[in-house]
């Protein structure tokens, strides 16, 4: 597989599959779109409820290789007009081209979602996570075929990242070789966040600090931790 060009894909709102409106289910598969094989990655379901209250099922099958799937299933209670964020670690086996989301009553469908990767990374390529304001001025840290001067034949690619999709666990925060800090601020990640990332350096993981001026607002972080 090549590395693609990044698009940005915006998914629909999907409503209820009855044609009513009183669930609405938007999905973000990988990181905006993005996903590999080989790696844990998440899908980000965030549902509105605007009428009763609701017990369901959420699904999404995977292929494990080209003749097997894997059901990932998480069940989930929405109170009347309340809304939930949930997130889905898959890991995909097999070259797999839609994804479909279903939320599920038993055997009744109320909500799916189909949808396709808006990018499909290398999965000989090294994930290198980038919380910046600026991720695209950091993308010349992407290698791939095109542009290996040097002919290692190692490759990464650089994947933006924020507060509001930084991995919240061990499992998928593994699928990061390294971590670009430009300018941000790390202690605005949430407390699980947080934990993920020093648990993630613990085991001898990468970090680069950058921001010119601005570095220091990412560094406090690390001299509160180890002391840098």
């Amino acid at each position: 597989l090549s590395l693609l060009m990044l698009m940005l894909l915006t998914l629909p709102l999907s409503s209820l599959a009855e044609g009513g409106s009183k669930l609405k289910m938007q999905v973000t598969l990988g990181y905006d779109g993005a996903i590999t094989y080989g790696k844990t990655i998440p899908v980000t379901v965030e549902i509105e409820n605007a009428g009763p209250d609701l017990a369901a099922t959420l699904t999404l099958d995977v292929y494990a290789s080209r003749t097997e799937y894997n059901r990932y299933e998480q069940e989930l209670t929405l109170a009347s007009g309340a809304a939930k964020k949930l997130v889905l670690p898959i890991r995909i086996g097999s070259q797999q081209k839609q994804f479909t989301v279903e939320l599920r009553r038993g055997e009744q469908v109320l909500l799916s979602q189909q949808l396709s990767p808006a990018q499909v990374i290398s999965p000989a390529a090294a994930l290198v996570g980038v919380l910046s304001d600026q991720p695209q001025a950091l993308s010349y840290l992407t290698i791939n075929r095109d542009n290996d001067e040097l002919i290692r034949g190692e490759y990464w690619q650089t994947v933006p990242l924020t507060a509001e999709n930084f991995p919240d666990s061990l499992r998928l925060m593994n699928a990061f070789s390294a971590l670009v800090v430009d300018g941000f601020d790390v202690s605005s990640l949430s407390p699980a966040q947080q934990e993920t990332l020093i648990a993630w350096l613990e085991q001898g993981r990468l970090v680069l600090l950058g921001g010119g001026g601005k570095g220091v607002i990412g560094s406090s972080f690390f001299a509160d931790h180890y002391g840098l």
